[in-house]
């Protein structure tokens, strides 16, 4: 988001959902999906799971976009 933390800092829905939801009651409301996936793999099911439960595969690659929004922010002008 637009703040005042430094560039190299993206915002991980992954980590911030394991911090801030850490028995994942967000997750087990509102993706009914998810309600009955282990707890050590709720916040991010791997493969398999996802499968098994009809969840999708990732859309986003976070560290790969990390590194690119990183790249991209640093080639911005300094005025």
């Amino acid at each position: 988001g637009v703040d005042s933390a430094p560039y190299f800092r993206v915002f991980n829905p992954t980590l911030q959902s394991e911090r801030y939801d850490p028995q994942g009651l967000f997750i087990k409301r509102f993706v009914p999906e998810l309600k009955d996936v282990p707890i050590k793999q709720l916040h991010n099911p791997p493969a398999d799971l996802r499968e098994q439960y009809g969840y999708p595969q990732p859309v986003v690659d976070y560290k790969q976009a990390r590194k690119d929004a990183i790249a991209a922010f640093k080639d911005l002008p300094k005025d």
